[in-house]
């Protein structure tokens, strides 16, 4: 059977000190206490540096996605931003249009109303009567309008179809 040896022994051993052959016997060597601590030491500071490794690369991706997501932020604020300025500019046109529509209807109407009821024949006249604040009125049914260039060529009021005379000052 094999003997195992202690931590001198193997010393010796080392040291090339002891001959094997005048024990006469088949040496096992034995890994003393120091030894078996070392190996799990190094097995230890090992597992540290893998796990520190890990730890980095971690780190390097959670980086990186945080700039691959802070990048994508700064890109969808651009696109907000030029959706809302679309936005703007829609609603823009939109009462602009608005405006022109509820214009053009009111002289639709007009139109449609002188066909079957001409003012001539009524008897009808009005005025426009300044409000003081960019609105003109008729004075005949009172429906305003925003002043601007063209009501001075409205001879007749789009609303009532009322001809009219010459434009008064309001109260």
């Amino acid at each position: 059977m094999a003997e195992y040896i202690d931590k001198e022994v193997a010393f010796q051993i080392c040291m090339g000190s002891w001959d094997a052959s005048e024990a006469g016997h088949d040496i096992k060597y034995e890994p003393s206490a120091d030894v078996v601590e070392r190996a799990e030491y190094d097995k230890m500071v090992q597992s540290f540096r893998d796990r520190n490794e890990n730890l980095k690369q971690n780190l390097i991706n959670t980086r990186d996605s945080y700039f691959k997501l802070e990048k994508e932020i700064a890109e969808l604020e651009v696109r907000i931003d030029k959706a809302i300025a679309e936005i703007d500019n829609q609603e823009t046109w939109l009462l602009s249009a608005g405006y022109n529509a509820y214009n053009a209807d009111i002289a639709f109407s007009a139109i449609r109303r002188s066909l079957k009821e001409p003012c001539e024949k009524s008897g009808n006249h009005a005025h426009w009567i300044d409000n003081h604040n960019g609105t003109v009125s008729c004075s005949y049914c009172g429906t305003w309008f925003y002043k601007d260039e063209r009501y001075s060529y409205m001879h007749y009021c789009p609303c009532c179809n009322t001809k009219m005379t010459e434009s008064e000052e309001g109260e």
